[in-house]
Order: C-alpha cells, then sequence, then structure tokens
C-alpha cells in the first residue's frame, strides 16, 4: 500500500485548482513501490517546474510484538522557495500493511489521508518518474500508495508529517524479516536529510530473542533480559539510498539456529547459496559454571615509552579487574627479555588480582622486542581443567630480540597452539609487522586488531575482553544434513560468545532438508544440537526449532556477502603466506563477478565523460540536473599496473586517467603518486608502516563483512543476479556483446513501464543509468535515452 498526500502550489492571487491537482495527483503515484513497497515519502509540488521539497528529518519508530510490527514515521519537509507551495505527498507502504493512523494539521484541524488501489499507485508513480527522471525510483512500482491533501506550505516553511501502519511479519527460513524501504535515486534530493535519519525498533518476545541481524545498515543492539531488544541507527546529512532490512530469530533453547537460501538463476543454474545465523539466548551462561584462562602478554620494550606504557598498564589494570572468581590468568611482560608474575596461572582471588594490578603499575618502557620468547612463554600456560585458554597479545614493534623472521614464527607457534587456545593480537601504532601479527591471530582462531596514533588502547582491548569474557560454545563443527554444503566463511567458524551471534555464508549443492548437527565444547564437554525436521533437540534438553529452506525473496545480499568474505579470506592468505597464481585469479574473478574493489581489480572508474555519459541525469537541491556520483570511494590497496585490471579514481570523485607508464621508474613514481592521491591506502605489498596497517584492516573488513557495500564509482556492478560492466558509456550485461541485436525500449516510455512490471528486476538494474543492455526473459532489450 502506499500513501499519498495532496499539497497545492498556490502562487497569491491565485486559486487553488483542486481538480487540476487531483488530475496530477492520479498520474504521481504509480512509479515508487516494488514488490516490498517503498516507504519514501515525497512532497510534489503541483507546479511542474519545482523540485520536491527537500526532506529535513525522517524518524522511524517500529515496535515488534510477536510477529508483529506497528511503524510510526515522522518526516519533516521544507519548502525551499520562495513561495508558498502547494502539492501532494505520497507515501508507499509496505505490502500487507495497514494504515492506523495520519497527522497532518492544517489551521488547527487534521487532514485525512487515502489509500490508493495499485493501478491508481502505478499510474501516479508512472508520472513521478517521467517527471524526476529517477530511475532510483522505479523499482517502487508494485503496489498502493495512500495520499492526502496539503495546505501551501510559507516560503521557506516546514511541514511535519506523520504516519502509522502495521503489518505482520512473515516468517522466512526461520527468521522473521521486517524490511523498510528507502532508496530512492542516489542523487535525487528526496534520498537525502538535511539533518537526521533515525530508526529504532523496540522487539518483545514471550519467547527468548536470539538473532538480530541487519545486512543492510550498522545498528546497535542492546538487550533488555532474553525477550526484549532495542535496535538503533542514526546517521546525519545522510543520503537514504539502502532499504532497511532486519532479521529476527526466537528459540527457547540455548541456542537457536536459522538458515536462508537463494538460487540466483534456478535449477540447472550455479549452486545456491546460503546465510546461517547461530546466536545463543542471552541468559545462557556456560562462562558462570566454568571460567576461562586468560594470559596477558604486554610489550614493555623502549618504543612503548610515554603514553603508550601507560595505556597498557590502564589496560590491563582493567581486565584483571573484571575477572571472574573462577577464572585462572597470568600475565607475561616482555622486551629484552621474558618475566611472567606467576609461574603458572593462578584463580582470580581478590588476592591474585591486586597482585596483578601492582605488576601492572610496575610495567616499565625500556630494551628491544622479544616477540618469539614471549609467545613461547604464553604458549605453554596451562589452563585450568576444562577451561579454554585466552590469550591476548599487545605489542608495538616488529621482533628485535631472539627469532626476528616472521615465517619462523608462524611456524613455531602454529605446532604449539593447542586447539583450546585462542590467539588475538593487537598492533600499537604503525611500527608493527602486520602480516605477522595477522598470521598468528589467523592461527590462534582469534583476531587481530590495530591501536592507532591519538586512539585509546583500553577502549580497543576491554571492547574485545568484555566480548569474549562469556563462551557459549567453542570448537564448533556443522554437518549440513546432506546439503553438501561447501566454500564457507568464516573459515574455521568463530566460537560462540554470550550476547554474540555467528553468521556463515556458504554454497550448497542439495536442499536443506535433513536436519543440521551442530557440535561444540563448553567447558571442555561436547555438546551436540540438532535443528530442523521440525524438532531441535539438544541432548539432556527438550524443545523445538523449525529450520526451513527460504528461496522465494530477494535475498540478493547473501551471494554478495558470500563473495566478499571469501575475497577477504583469499586476499588474507595472499598477504600473509605469498602470492600465488590461483588465489589471486580467482580473486580477480569473483572482483569481476561481482563488481569488488580488490588490490588485483581496481578497475574503479574510467575517464569522468564516460561514467557521467552512463549515470542518470536527475535534479540536485539546486534543481539542476546532475549525475549520481557518489561521494564516496572505497579504500585502496598498494596499486600496481602490472597486476590491476582498470583504473582508479581519487578520493574526490575524479577518475585517474591513462594507462601504466612503460618504464619501472615511471610505475613506480606513478604508484607513490596513486598512493597518495588516494590517501595513503596502499600497502598490500608491504608488512609495516601506516599503509599496512590500513591494507591489513581493508582485508579484515572484506573477510568480516556483514552489511552490503555498494560502490556507486565502480564500472563492474552485480545487480539481480546479473552481471555488468561499463563499455563506452553503456552498461553491458556479462554474457552479451555490445553490438548486439536487441530491442529498444526507450527510457520513461510506456513500453519501458511495461517492461518493468513484466520483469520487477529491471526496477534495481534501472538504477544503473539510461543505458543499459539487458536480457530479460529469454529477450535482450537496449534501454537507452527518451
Amino acid at each position: 500500500m502506499t500513501v499519498i498526500l495532496t499539497a497545492h502550489v498556490t502562487p497569491p492571487g491565485e486559486p487553488a485548482m483542486l481538480a487540476r491537482t487531483l488530475k496530477l495527483f492520479s498520474l504521481l503515484v504509480c512509479l515508487i513501490l516494488p514488490a516490498q513497497a517503498s516507504a519514501i515519502g515525497l512532497i510534489i509540488p503541483n507546479n511542474s517546474d519545482v523540485r520536491p521539497f527537500d526532506v529535513e528529518s525522517h524518524r522511524v519508530e517500529i515496535t515488534v510484538t510477536n510477529n508483529a510490527a506497528v511503524t510510526k514515521v515522522t518526516q519533516v519537509f521544507k519548502n525551499h522557495t520562495s513561495r508558498a507551495i502547494e502539492g501532494q505527498f505520497v507515501f508507499p507502504l509496505p505490502r500487507g500493511a495497514t494504515v492506523s493512523d495520519f497527522s497532518l494539521w492544517i489551521n488547527g484541524k487534521k487532514t485525512k489521508g487515502a489509500v490508493l488501489d495499485k493501478k491508481q499507485a502505478r499510474q501516479i508513480y508512472e508520472s513521478i518518474v517521467r517527471r524526476t527522471k529517477d530511475p532510483g525510483l522505479v523499482e517502487y512500482m508494485d503496489g498502493r500508495l495512500f495520499r492526502a491533501s496539503i495546505f501551501p506550505i510559507p516560503a521557506g516553511g516546514t511541514q511535519k508529517l506523520e504516519l502509522k501502519f502495521g503489518q505482520v511479519l512473515k516468517r522466512r527460513g526461520g527468521l522473521y524479516r521486517y524490511n523498510y524501504p528507502l532508496a530512492a535515486g542516489s542523487d535525487y534530493v528526496t534520498a537525502k536529510t538535511e539533518k537526521d535519519f533515525t530508526l529504532t525498533a523496540k522487539v518483545q518476545s514471550p519467547i527468548p530473542i536470539t538473532t538480530a541481524y541487519s545486512p543492510t545498515h550498522k545498528v546497535s543492539l542492546q538487550r533488555d533480559g532474553a525477550k526484549k531488544l532495542l535496535v538503533g541507527t542514526e546517521k546525519f546529512h545522510t543520503e537514504l539510498d539502502k532499504d532497511f532490512e532486519l532479521y529476527l530469530g526466537y528459540s527457547k533453547e540455548t541456542i537457536g539456529l536459522n538458515a536462508m537460501t537463494w538460487d540466483t538463476d534456478g535449477d540447472g543454474g550455479e549452486d545456491p547459496y546460503f546465510m546461517m545465523a547461530i546466536a545463543p539466548r542471552v541468559d545462557s551462561a556456560a562462562h558462570e559454571e566454568i571460567g576461562q584462562t586468560y594470559t596477558f602478554v604486554m610489550d614493555t620494550s623502549g618504543s612503548m615509552n610515554g603514553d603508550k606504557i601507560e595505556q597498557a598498564r590502564k589496560t590491563l589494570a582493567y581486565c584483571l579487574e573484571h575477572l571472574e572468581a573462577q577464572d585462572n590468568f597470568n600475565v607475561i611482560r616482555f622486551s629484552t627479555g621474558v618475566e611472567t608474575l606467576f609461574n603458572e596461572p593462578q584463580q582470580a582471588s581478590d588476592d591474585a588480582k591486586k597482585r596483578g594490578v601492582a605488576f601492572a603499575k610496575g610495567l616499565d618502557a625500556a630494551g628491544g622486542t622479544a616477540i618469539s620468547a614471549a609467545l613461547e612463554k604464553a604458549l605453554a600456560q596451562k589452563p585450568a581443567k576444562g577451561q579454554p585458554h585466552q590469550i591476548i597479545f599487545v605489542t608495538d614493534g616488529i621482533p628485535t630480540v631472539g627469532e626476528t623472521q616472521a615465517p619462523k614464527i608462524l611456524a613455531q607457534a602454529r605446532t604449539k597452539l593447542d586447539s583450546n587456545e585462542r590467539l588475538f593480537t593487537f598492533g600499537v601504532g604503525f611500527d608493527v609487522n602486520t602480516r605477522l601479527l595477522d598470521g598468528l591471530a589467523n592461527d590462534g582462531r582469534g583476531l587481530s586488531d590495530y591501536v592507532k596514533p591519538g586512539e585509546n588502547m583500553e577502549d580497543a582491548v576491554s571492547a574485545l575482553y568484555d566480548r569474549i569474557s562469556s563462551p557459549v560454545l567453542s570448537d564448533i563443527q556443522i554437518d549440513f544434513g546432506g546439503a553438501k554444503a561447501y566454500d564457507i566463511y568464516p573459515n574455521p567458524t568463530p566460537d560462540l560468545f554470550q550476547g554474540d551471534q555467528v553468521v556463515l555464508f556458504g554454497r550448497h549443492k542439495k536442499a536443506f532438508k535433513k536436519k543440521i548437527k551442530v557440535t561444540g565444547k563448553t567447558g571442555g564437554q561436547k555438546k551436540t544440537y540438532k535443528f530442523g525436521g521440525g524438532k531441535r533437540k539438544e541432548k539432556g534438553g527438550e524443545g523445538e526449532e523449525d529450520v526451513e529452506e527460504y528461496d522465494t525473496a530477494p535475498l540478493e545480499f547473501i551471494p554478495k556477502l558470500w563473495a566478499t568474505r571469501k575475497v577477504g579470506f583469499l586476499l588474507d592468505q595472499i598477504r600473509i603466506n605469498g602470492e600465488q597464481k590461483e588465489l589471486k585469479d580467482e580473486v580477480v574473478r569473483l572482483a569481476k563477478k561481482f563488481g569488488l574493489v580488490t588490490p588485483y581489480t581496481s578497475y574503479l572508474a574510467v575517464d569522468d565523460s564516460e561514467l557521467e555519459e552512463a549515470q542518470p541525469q536527475v535534479q540536485n537541491r539546486s534543481g539542476a540536473t546532475g549525475n549520481t556520483r557518489s561521494d564516496n570511494v572505497s579504500k585502496f590497496y598498494n596499486f600496481d599496473d602490472t597486476n590491476v585490471e582498470g583504473s582508479l579514481v581519487k578520493p574526490d570523485g575524479h577518475s585517474i586517467r591513462g594507462r601504466a607508464a612503460s618504464s619501472p621508474k615511471k610505475r613506480r613514481a606513478r604508484k607513490e603518486s596513486l598512493s597518495q592521491d588516494l590517501g595513503g591506502f596502499g600497502g598490500f605489498g608491504k608488512s609495516t608502516g601506516e599503509s599496512a596497517v590500513q591494507a591489513s584492516e581493508a582485508t579484515r573488513d572484506l573477510k568480516e563483512a556483514d552489511k552490503v557495500a555498494e560502490d556507486n564509482q565502480s564500472t563492474r556492478r552485480w545487480i539481480s543476479g546479473k552481471t555488468f560492466a561499463l563499455e563506452e558509456g553503456v552498461w553491458v550485461q556479462e554474457g552479451l556483446k555490445s553490438d548486439a541485436k536487441a530491442t529498444k525500449v526507450k527510457m520513461y516510455s510506456k513500453k519501458y513501464f511495461q517492461l518493468v512490471q513484466d520483469h520487477p528486476e529491471l526496477g534495481k538494474i534501472a538504477k544503473l543509468g539510461d543505458k543499459v543492455l539487458v536480457k530479460l526473459g529469454g529477450t535482450v532489450y537496449r534501454i537507452v535515452p527518451e
């Protein structure tokens, strides 16, 4: 359903021509609604020479009780002109939603709104798209609208609108999906807010909430017990270019599991993709029974002098003071030599913790950096029976004492790491060996992180400590029940902690029809959980939890995130172990298919004129037309023209033209210039320095990606299961030749809108621009400007 409000622009001395307004309005509603419907509210002035009103703020309050959601939308629009204006407010609603309240007061009177049916809505939206020339609105075509009239808004004035609607959330793959569509054109005025976009969701359920996951937005999760959850996201001066999605899972048992699959091309095509979320109940507390053994390893070499050693003291004191009575711990400090607080880990009694805090206060910075010896001592620590061993390793330098070769240190550590040990590394500053620290964390099934100059070490380390302080399940192994799952990331499966969740992406050859079995360790004891077949049982417990195959909704984020994580995994292997042709080739293949930026495929942008020619022309805030270029540019790795396919874009959005210089000297000069042009985000081939830290973090972001990142500068895009490449100003679907025989369709023509109705995926593809060559339903179409 879609909501529309009618507002009139009435210049002084002219009557409000209501009939003409309604006629215009009936032309305006048809194009904004997709299959899932849009929640973009627009005020369209009656005067076609005036662009839509600016959105000052856009706020969404969602209440989810059981599987019912009530959404309250509050938008403030601003009249950017110098005269009083009437217009039409258009609001598309999610399919199946029912409007329960609408608030718009004019001269103290509340204005009523009207819901238009699908046919009327389509006519209006087609007119909106024709008028605004914004293909970003094309995907919102298939639904109903709500509308109401707006009294003239004074010049420079604002109008506040409130709308409330309810809907029943459907269960998909064991998860309830909430969708709030937001995407409009990437440079269209209504897609931006002058102030804030704020969304909050209050979730309450009689069954404990386990999974809460958004593949589209970075959200905060605040839990109030096991059955209440507050989800939030907020941005200021932001583009509303991506629908908000939230997936919720519930379980009565200790652990919940939900799986969703997506097949991009149906039977007979490539293997489907899946996403699996594993999450514990908030009140599951294995840690309270068994505790953990911690070994804190602190670098006290001379380079740690000053603020860094003071931060190290505070960081260590924080961790020690937050140990539980059932935990065990030891502290190791190293510089030229190695010193331990205790001969072996001790129980975290009050007396032991006081001794540890005193030890921390006495840390002084002097001497060299014996990383190898410190690692050997840490890995020799014996954890208490049944306890996992967590090693937190902090250093600000490279090895200078003892074994100094990173490959040899890594090889030695691999032979001594135990299956119940996890190694977390922190590099302080830029003079660290990122390959060594990343390699240790990978082999130790932990994480690596970096504290840059000016950042607080205590914040970084304490955040990790808080996260890993309550383990629920470790050494996780999954039997996918005959689905023949493969290429699963992250690999290996991370440990599961209280208040956290593990989200996996992978491929599968067979359907998820049989029970899925998850095994792991809790307190040294093996635990087995079974899901699927309508029942979910834990040995020694009872309960039910369905695992349903879900392949009917457009879950396009699943393949994109799978590819992103796999590329991150491969790049990590290359950084740590050296380049291998098969790994590089796979990175290039995936990056080209899904439009990802990597050290080998920085094909971002061609000449400005070509990219601008291919982009749709839409109205900007000044009312003039312009392309849909984004101001955001991805962080880049070290650039080598001999390895990279394509060219680059500067941070200001302007392309760096030309091909590689032929001589090695010119190539080196070009690489240095590009590194500076791109903000210094080079260093993929380096081990130390600021650029190496940047490359490590960029690789980690790919490995851990859980949000789809769209790069509007890329000359390759993956949309609706199809790959498109920009060729001489035309977006050409992979597998088609640019001069292929095709049926010509003019953008925004009647035939074009009919094509969108027959092939809804064209709604997303249309965002590429008005020059597209695409195959739909066995027919090749060439979309051309009107």
